[in-house]
């Protein structure tokens, strides 16, 4: 099976997550030091981690189906009801009714308005069936697909839009959203590098000034100050 450059394992992506979100918290292991926490795991191969904003203990894992821990990671449930058994390569938690997850998969979109207990899928639009990943605003949830660029929805997924204009790469790894300015955000490409878009997706623009490499697997964007990019 082919996996994203976003293809991490359990003890680095949630050790780094944890940290710094916890802080202190019960899964941290202190400065310098990581612990492996996968009590109640299927497998350890995650491709997603989501945080619940509210109540950052609750934590969600992404493998073959969504996990939940409830206790900073130290022990994990399956949750499945709903899901196809699929891939699980995009978590996002909607920051108003974090109850309501958004799971990207190599078969749609799923939603969940009840923690991950249940499941359904919202694919009305998508022409591409494999997410490779995931954000969301208060607004509006965003797409980025293995083939057909980058889809939005503006009624928590129940309808899709492509919003690909202007790439000339459609294979999008990466997705970042400007917490200051939502309608500004940047795509990452397989080929083609970072894209940015000003006006929630309808028009992109290359911005590859700088780049010693255009194969990029995820794009962060710092929460203090957002005109500084990582790619």
């Amino acid at each position: 099976m082919f996996k994203s450059a976003k293809h991490f394992t359990l003890i680095i992506v949630l050790a780094v997550s944890l940290f710094l979100s916890l802080g202190s918290g019960p899964a941290s292991a202190g400065i310098n030091q990581w612990t492996q926490i996968y009590n109640g795991l299927t497998g350890t191969d995650v491709e997603a981690v989501a945080i619940d904003p509210a109540t950052p203990t609750t934590i969600y894992a992404g493998i073959n189906d969504v996990f939940r821990s409830t206790d900073g990671g130290n022990n994990w449930t399956q949750f499945n009801n709903g899901l196809p058994g699929t891939w699980i390569s995009a978590l996002v938690i909607d920051p108003v009714t974090p109850t309501t997850i958004y799971a990207g998969t190599w078969k749609g979109v799923f939603r969940s308005t009840d923690s991950g207990n249940n499941w359904i899928q919202v694919n009305n639009g998508l022409t591409d069936l494999i997410v490779r990943v995931l954000a969301i605003d208060t607004a509006m949830i965003y797409a980025g697909t293995n083939y057909d660029g980058v889809f939005r929805s503006t009624d928590n997924g129940n309808s899709w839009t492509q919003v690909s204009n202007g790439l000339t790469d459609t294979h999008v790894n990466a997705l970042a959203i400007d917490p200051v300015t939502p309608t500004t955000l940047y795509a990452g490409t397989n080929y083609a590098g970072v894209f940015r878009s000003t006006d929630s997706g309808n028009n992109w623009t290359q911005v590859n000034n700088g780049l010693t490499y255009t194969g990029l697997g995820d794009l962060a964007i710092d929460p203090v100050t957002p005109t500084t990019l990582y790619a």
